[in-house]
């Protein structure tokens, strides 16, 4: 039976693996998160059967319907990539073995909160609002240190690096520099406070993924190239 899902994931993961390989890098070092919002549950469970692990929900109450949908699915994990409002913290943590965007001091004290409450310990990225879009999401580069310095000494949750979303270009290249500086920027971070584990790049996209591997990502985020246009 013809299986489109599996077949465009399987192109998709040797294209990662190839813009790895042709710029030094180890395929096991960059991560594919495929973007399943708004795609159904049946549409993860052909994307798991054919091998994919980790899956980027970016809607709180759609993550916890299908994070009870897959509780029994051995090893299938979510990571949410959506903003977070903080009265939907508590559908989040828990749910989730990674949160993409944290982005401002409050919603870092509520997941810390939840995250206490559940006795777990959540990881987070920092989201960056690298581009000049002010509809983009993300904590400003010059309170990036000082969230950070907040998120190593509040219980409950382990930085592990950033994510951002740079501004869309026709041409790919166009997110280089914007790649690059969050970079930069891990580099520093993880520097300044000595965390050894402050090694996350969340950035790339199906149009741009190549360009993010190239510039250090260790997490690219595809979901339409793998599922399809989102009804």
């Amino acid at each position: 039976m013809n299986n489109p899902i599996k077949e465009r994931l399987t192109q998709v993961l040797n294209q990662v693996a190839k813009a790895a390989e042709d710029c030094g890098r180890g395929p096991h070092t960059v991560r594919l998160l495929a973007v399943s919002k708004r795609h159904p549950v049946e549409a993860i469970l052909e994307a798991y059967n054919a091998g994919q692990m980790a899956f980027g929900e970016s809607y709180a109450q759609e993550l916890v319907e299908k994070a009870e949908a897959c509780a029994e699915v051995d090893g299938l994990q979510f990571e949410y990539i959506g903003p977070i409002q903080s009265n939907k913290v508590k559908l989040i943590v828990g749910n989730c073995r990674l949160i993409h965007a944290i982005d401002r001091p409050k919603v870092l004290r509520y997941v810390s909160r939840q995250a206490v409450e559940l006795g777990i310990e959540q990881d987070i990225l920092l989201e960056v609002h690298i581009s000049p879009e002010p509809s983009k999401h993300g904590c400003r580069p010059e309170n990036l240190p000082g969230l950070l310095e907040l998120a190593v000494n509040t219980p409950g949750v382990n930085p592990r690096g950033l994510m951002a979303m740079p501004p869309y270009t026709e041409d790919p290249e166009g997110a280089r520099p914007y790649f690059r500086q969050l970079r930069v920027m891990r580099d520093q971070l993880k520097e300044k406070f000595q965390l050894d584990s402050f090694n996350e790049l969340s950035m790339g996209m199906s149009h741009d993924f190549k360009v993010a591997i190239e510039e250090g990502s260790s997490i690219v985020r595809i979901g339409t190239a793998i599922f399809g246009e989102r009804d």
